[in-house]
């Protein structure tokens, strides 16, 4: 999504917000509750694996803050790196926002 900086906060908070709703209407309720999907693996051991979740990078791809592509997709990856170590849905930016 290309959008201006002061819209991004918004745009994000709103795609997490319909992602969770989405994401808990597909999963069974009891997993809901629990927080975590209860899986038997091919082995016969019982597993809990986190409820999906969504994890948005923010990348400032201004000219005078990026000088190539490589430079912007490694930003991405950083983010989105730290977005997923936070629990749940989450997004982050390399940038400040209003």
């Amino acid at each position: 999504c290309i959008a201006r900086a002061a819209d991004m906060a918004g745009i994000c908070d709103e795609i997490i917000s319909n992602f969770g709703i989405i994401a808990q209407a597909i999963c069974d309720a009891d997993d809901v509750k629990r927080g975590h999907f209860r899986i038997t693996d091919r082995h016969g051991i019982e597993r809990d694996f986190p409820l999906p979740s969504l994890s948005i990078a923010l990348v400032d791809s201004r000219p005078e803050r990026i000088q190539h592509i490589g430079q912007a997709a490694a930003i991405a990856r950083d983010l989105k790196k730290k977005a997923k170590d936070r629990a749940g849905s989450a997004w982050v930016a390399n940038y400040d926002y209003p």
